[in-house]
């Protein structure tokens, strides 16, 4: 039987808090052997690590973490909702992988009912622990325990299953396939239904949604969840009063700084081809956040915020006058046709700027080290193929609302050199 993790006392909490910005490594040194000082250095590296990902949980000075592994593996507070947000109006709720528990404490602060499963017993302990210091231990109760084997043991039955099977092996290689990973929730799968009618799979962005769904079978939604910068998760939500062969709604929603994006997919089917157009300096080209590029379906986006395409593999959007879209948006300041020319200019110029590739023969690396670019800077430098005028160069500022062109007296010099090009 665990024993929940102690309280941390008010004088460890205020050591943690004096002691937030010291050298961890040096505090180790001086306090080996102080077990008390020990577990809150702990506590401070942990809150480093988690410092942006978890800044709501940890406005709480008693949260505590039981080791390293918890920390790096747990889900941030903004997915955390998102998941909460995906369960619904379910009343009661068994996470059979709790975790560090970020998952189950916003269930639970949401209203609900929650039983969390944790096979280790230092995790589940400061799971127990924290509810206790989050207020959250009359709505959750902890068990330490196998989550397949407590399933085979209990009669409990719940209104949604949340579970987020492990993606590292016993050797720590990651697993992609649902199969791969611990539990395998497809052998699983008629076990849940026996204790619940809806079950959350967490899993790892590689997979291909469609695969998934025919895994699993009665796949209401799949949700592709992300950041601006990368596609964090897939989502599915396995509902057993739908057919099992049911077509899903798929969503792609990306959490950035103070808002959410949320953009469920419509068919991909399209009466018309879809405009390949080249990019002409003055467009607005746009990078769809990373979570909407893993959904696929160019021409339904195209289609719906009314935007061109330089090719179809390549995957970026063009526009006359800046619109909303969900994704990144830059002005070109110059566009030009890969060609030596192009390249010997260029090089010449010693540019600093952002390099990126779409559909190109060089990756990002190879094409900054042909033309001589210094990785950095304020600007951004496309090397992508299109279909009217085979590969291209463009050169491109972050776009701002605030003005419809970037101010030339803010431009690099290399700009007004590029378009002297043209006279």
């Amino acid at each position: 039987m665990f024993q929940p993790l102690k309280p941390l006392s008010d004088d460890i909490r205020r050591w943690i808090a004096d002691n937030s910005t010291a050298d961890v490594s040096a505090l180790r040194l001086r306090h080996h052997g102080h077990s008390d000082l020990m577990h809150a250095i702990l506590q401070i590296e942990a809150r480093r690590k988690c410092a942006s990902k978890l800044a709501d949980t940890l406005r709480c000075d008693a949260f505590q973490f039981p080791d390293m592994i918890a920390a790096e593996q747990s889900t941030s507070d903004a997915l955390a909702a998102i998941h909460s947000s995906i369960i619904g109006d379910a009343s009661t709720v068994a996470d059979l992988t709790c975790g560090l528990g970020i998952d189950s404490f916003h269930f639970a602060a949401d209203g609900r009912k929650v039983t969390a499963i944790e096979r280790r017993p230092e995790a589940a302990a400061a799971a127990v622990a924290n509810a206790c210091a989050l207020r959250l231990s009359d709505r959750m109760e902890v068990i330490c325990a196998d989550s397949t084997e407590w399933l085979a043991d209990t009669a409990a039955t719940f209104d949604c299953i949340f579970i987020d099977p492990a993606r590292r092996d016993n050797l720590g290689r990651r697993c992609y396939s649902l199969a791969d990973c611990s539990p395998d929730v497809g052998t699983l799968l008629p076990q849940l239904r026996a204790h619940t009618g809806k079950v959350v799979v967490k899993a790892s962005p590689m997979l291909d949604a469609e695969a998934v769904a025919h895994q699993l079978h009665h796949v209401s939604d799949i949700y592709l969840i992300g950041t601006a910068t990368e596609c964090k998760e897939l989502v599915a939500v396995v509902d057993f009063s739908l057919p099992a062969s049911t077509p899903f709604r798929l969503h792609a929603v990306t959490v950035t700084r103070g808002a959410t994006s949320h953009i469920t997919i419509g068919d991909d089917t399209h009466p018309t081809a879809m405009p390949y157009v080249a990019p002409q300096t003055g467009m607005v080209i746009y990078e769809p956040y990373p979570a909407l590029m893993k959904a696929g379906h160019y021409r339904w986006i195209a289609d719906r915020y009314n935007v061109t395409a330089p090719d179809p593999n390549t995957h970026l959007f063009l526009s006359d006058r800046p619109i909303d879209f969900p994704g990144k948006a830059y002005k070109i300041v110059e566009s030009m046709d890969f060609d030596k020319r192009a390249v010997k200019e260029i090089a010449s110029q010693r540019i600093k700027a952002n390099v990126a590739t779409r559909n190109f023969p060089l990756d990002a690396p190879s094409l900054a080290r042909r033309l001589k670019i210094s990785e950095g800077g304020d600007m951004h430098l496309y090397g992508i193929r299109t279909s009217a005028r085979g590969l291209m160069l463009l050169l491109a500022s972050r776009y701002s609302t605030r003005q419809s062109s970037p101010p030339k007296r803010n431009l690099p010099a290399y700009y007004f050199f590029w378009n002297m090009r043209a006279i």
